[in-house]
């Protein structure tokens, strides 16, 4: 009995050391005024399409797989370039300006989530 339970705590650390989940979490930003169109792609490739108010503040979806992960946004009204704003979990933002403006992050092993 007593080795069951000095063996116990050692399969629990080993359990928590053992695999590397692969769900990020990326958020997004978009400035400008007016309204835009905004789509977004997982590694996956499933991609959304809405049209939204401007600004946009630290919106999220999830990615549930390794690879190029985006956010793209194009005025439907207002006028000038935009700029999107894309973090992936812990990792530098990326951030671009134009009109269309477009994000991109590829996560790898190495992004830290």
């Amino acid at each position: 009995m007593k080795k069951l339970l000095l063996a116990f705590p050692l399969l629990l650390v080993m359990s928590a050391c053992g695999t590397k989940s692969y769900t990020y979490e990326v958020f997004y930003t978009i400035e400008g005024s007016g309204q835009a169109e905004v789509t977004s792609k997982d590694p996956a490739g499933a991609a959304s399409t809405e049209t939204v108010d401007l600004p946009v503040k630290r919106r999220a979806f999830l990615a549930n797989s390794l690879g190029p992960t985006w956010v793209e946004v194009k005025p439907k009204s207002g006028s000038g370039d935009l700029t999107c704003v894309l973090q992936v979990e812990k990792e530098a933002e990326v951030k671009k300006t134009g009109n269309p403006a477009r994000c991109e992050y590829t996560i790898t092993e190495a992004t830290d989530n």
